[in-house]
């Protein structure tokens, strides 16, 4: 063995009666100074090598260098169980991971680590633990998919870190496996409160400018099954409906947007100035603010509130002014007959003639509204007026149905200078016999 101490600048190490040679490069330098260690990368003379990381290390510092399954260096520091295979690095980060061998290196707070002096954390491809001298090594957990653990970690009123397995009220963080798939992140005392009653944890970028992605789950190929990816938030809800939401999308201290429970509700909430859409790529087609609600608010859209299979569903609106309806400009048929379109029904809904005499107006085949009507449904109608500006009726006539139906109920004729008001009610819209009744309703 060969003792003296070290200190170190940068990446060079200096050492005060050491004997270092190029056997150690590859190793793993150990220092008493909280800990601190590095890869040997060049060793120039018995006095100085340089390590992998840049750090300092105080003058006087007793180390251990482990290589080749041989421990050196031991100087006034107590050190664990000698390696027994190699090291590698990345990225400046030490990577241990071969099965069946004990690699311990120093902890930065190994003054105070799980409360006893002097202990080093050990990895291996088995599990996790701690050595002392009097223990040498002694793994407080393996890492397998069977066992459960706890793994507590937590800073004290002195700045003391400290990790372990056993419960303290000095560990305000516990990552623990409670079954198969199941890994929880809560405070040192459970979810049953104890000295800590709120759990946060933070994944935060360094700046603003820099996001962070959480990903559950993998992308690709599309998964359907009894068990999708899931976030379960417990059965907590606030005691004030629409606010203290359990997920906040949008935080800045002052305005949260964010989705929440209260008793027996869910809910949804921005601030009073702003406003929640449904988009459907980059359009918003329905609203929801604190002074306009928007359904359909772009493009070409079919609104459906309710369904024909309950006749008890019912749309109630109510509302201090008229309600404001956007009508399309009126269909002008002219002076002569004229055949009634199906976009005369359910979109124009107004049809205007001058009539030079009596005329007949020829009803539009059922099939033709079906047409152009997505998802349209049995039971649903469509209101017409239909004027006569002139000093001559116009009389409703069937046209050519083949299998289709028209049912008529009240007269069809439309007296010289008066309208008529009509109601076309489907009554089939699938197969070859479409039909609709029509009512004159005044």
């Amino acid at each position: 063995m060969v003792g003296g101490t070290i200190s170190q600048t940068g990446t060079t190490v200096t050492g005060v009666g050491t004997s270092f040679t190029s056997a150690h490069i590859g190793g793993l330098l150990l220092s008493s100074d909280n800990g601190k260690f590095g890869i040997v990368t060049a060793v120039a003379s018995t006095t100085s090598l340089t390590l992998d990381t840049s750090q300092t290390i105080t003058a006087g510092s007793s180390y251990a260098i482990y290589y080749g399954g041989t421990e050196i260096g031991r100087n006034t520091m107590t050190t664990p169980a000698l390696m027994t295979s190699s090291i590698t690095t990345a990225s400046g980060n030490l990577a241990i991971v071969p099965a069946g061998s004990d690699i311990t290196f120093g902890n930065k707070n190994m003054s105070s680590l799980n409360g006893v002096t002097t202990k080093f954390l050990v990895l291996n491809g088995n599990g996790y633990g701690y050595t002392t001298a009097a223990t040498n090594t002694t793994f407080l957990q393996t890492f397998d998919n069977t066992t459960n653990f706890n793994v507590y970690y937590g800073v004290e009123a002195t700045g003391a870190v400290k990790w372990g397995s056993g419960a303290s009220t000095s560990y305000d963080t516990r990552l623990r496996r409670t079954g198969a798939g199941t890994l929880i992140l809560d405070n040192g005392a459970g979810s049953t409160g104890g000295a800590f009653t709120t759990d946060t944890v933070n994944v935060r970028p360094a700046s603003n400018g820099n996001g962070i992605v959480m990903q559950i789950g993998t992308t690709g190929s599309a998964f359907s099954g009894s068990t999708p990816n899931s976030i379960d938030m417990g059965n907590s809800y606030s005691t004030t409906a629409g606010s203290n939401y359990k997920l906040r999308i949008y935080n800045d201290a002052t305005n949260i947007f964010g989705i929440g429970a209260s008793l027996s509700s869910l809910d949804i909430g921005v601030n009073s100035t702003s406003a929640i859409n449904l988009y459907a790529g980059t359009t918003a087609y329905d609203t929801f603010s604190a002074t306009v609600t928007t359904l359909g608010g772009a493009g070409t859209q079919t609104v459906t509130i309710g369904n024909t299979s309950n006749v008890a569903n019912s749309v109630r609106i109510r509302a201090a002014k008229n309600i404001i309806r956007s009508q399309q400009p009126h269909t002008a048929s002219g002076n002569l007959a004229y055949t009634i379109l199906a976009s005369d029904v359910v979109t124009q809904g107004i049809i205007a003639g001058t009539p030079t005499a009596g005329r007949l107006y020829t009803l539009p085949l059922p099939s033709s509204i079906v047409s152009a009507v997505s998802g349209i449904a049995v039971s649903d109608s469509f209101d017409l007026s239909i004027i006569s500006a002139a000093a001559n009726s116009i009389t409703l006539q069937l046209p050519a149905l083949g299998s289709e139906t028209i049912t008529t109920v009240g007269s069809v004729v439309i007296a010289a200078n008066t309208s008529g008001f009509f109601r076309f009610r489907m009554t089939n819209v699938t197969g070859a016999a479409y039909g609709y009744v029509l009512y004159r309703l005044s």
